[in-house]
């Protein structure tokens, strides 16, 4: 195992980074033990996520992105025409108001 640069690393830590610190210190000891073994957990998942079932869906899942694309380009559109009808109505209000008072 190579020797390290860890005073020059701790050097580097500002005063403006000195949050950053804890975590630093942690990277700086997992950099010095030794690499544990996957959990089977891990694994299960990773399997899982490889798996073809799970590949199918991710691509079924985005092809219907895909397909509403449009359909929320089209309500992003009507939200902001809503906007600005209140926005407007807003406005002729405040001038009614003022002009019949």
């Amino acid at each position: 195992m190579s020797a390290l640069p860890f005073p020059a690393a701790l050097t580097e830590v500002t005063s403006t980074s000195a949050n950053l610190l804890p975590t630093a210190l942690r990277i700086l000891g997992a950099l010095k033990s030794e690499p544990t073994p996957m959990p089977a957990a891990v694994g299960a998942v990773l399997d899982y996520v490889r798996s073809p079932k799970s590949q199918a869906l991710a691509a079924t899942r985005a092809s219907i992105f895909e397909k509403n694309k449009r359909r929320h380009e089209l309500k992003a559109r009507y939200w902001a025409v809503s906007l600005w009808s209140l926005v407007g109505g807003l406005g002729l209000s405040t001038v009614a108001l003022l002009l019949h008072t």
